[in-house]
């Protein structure tokens, strides 16, 4: 159901686009997720103009409160659904605007 593209290539399209980030269980190194928060914030602008928000789904009860709390810090819509249903509407909600 979900492609998976880099944030980048999606930029370059000028399509709107919707990240997802599903139960995120990858092992991500502290280097790597600073390296990935900097990259986000380095082009909020231009994310913000193109696209329509970030996805994280989550049934975690602690990690969907950690995810919650970060919601602001990229500039960018962001919600946290418990399943892939909910993302999926929520998708087709934002990408219809």
């Amino acid at each position: 159901m979900y492609q998976s593209f880099n944030a980048q290539q999606l930029m370059d399209q000028g399509e709107p686009f919707v990240m997802v980030y599903d139960h995120m269980r990858v092992d991500e190194s502290d280097a790597d997720r600073e390296r990935r928060s900097r990259w986000l914030i380095q082009h909020r602008k231009t994310l913000s103009q193109i696209c329509r928000g970030m996805i994280s789904i989550e049934s975690d009860a602690q990690r969907c409160e950690k995810l919650v709390k970060m919601r602001k810090l990229f500039g960018i819509q962001h919600q946290v659904v418990s399943s892939e249903p909910y993302a999926l509407a929520l998708i087709q909600q934002w990408l219809a605007k």
